[in-house]
C-alpha cells in the first residue's frame, strides 16, 4: 500500500524534494512509484529505455542542450504512455517532475528520483517473479 500521495497528487510531493532537499520523502515516493508500476506489469526494458534518455542528459551535464533535451522527453513520455498504457502513471509523475527541474541541481534530485524508481521496479519485479 503506498504511504505517500505522489501516484494520485504528484506535484505536491515532487515539489518536496525536486526544489529541496528532502532525500528520505524523494525515496519513500520513489518506492511507491516503482512499487506501483512494477504491479501494472511494467517490463524493465521499457523502464531502462526512458531510464536511459535521463542517463544520458546526466552525463553531459546539465547545461547547453541538457534542459532541451530534458523537455523534449516530454513528448516521448506522452507518446509512449499513449501508445503503451501501463506507463500512463509513470509518464504522469515524470512529466510533472520535469516541468519543475530549472537547474542542475534539481535535475540531480530527479535524476536520482528516477534511478530510485528503477531500483524499487526491479526489486518489485523480482519479489513477483517477473
Amino acid at each position: 500500500m503506498p504511504q505517500t500521495n505522489i501516484l494520485n497528487n504528484p506535484k505536491p510531493e515532487l515539489e518536496r524534494f525536486i526544489a529541496g532537499n528532502d532525500y528520505d520523502r524523494l525515496i519513500q515516493c520513489a518506492q511507491d512509484v516503482g512499487e506501483s508500476i512494477a504491479h501494472e506489469e511494467l517490463t524493465k526494458s521499457q523502464l531502462r529505455n526512458i531510464y536511459g534518455m535521463v542517463k544520458q542528459i546526466q552525463t553531459e551535464g546539465f547545461k547547453g542542450n541538457s534542459p532541451l533535451k530534458l523537455k523534449l522527453l516530454r513528448p516521448k513520455l506522452a507518446y509512449v504512455a499513449a501508445k503503451e498504457k501501463r506507463l500512463g502513471r509513470l509518464a504522469t509523475v515524470l512529466d510533472e517532475a520535469i516541468q519543475m527541474v530549472k537547474d542542475d541541481t534539481q535535475f540531480q534530485h530527479f535524476a536520482d528520483f528516477f534511478e530510485a524508481i528503477v531500483a524499487y521496479h526491479f526489486a518489485e519485479s523480482k519479489k513477483r517473479g517477473s
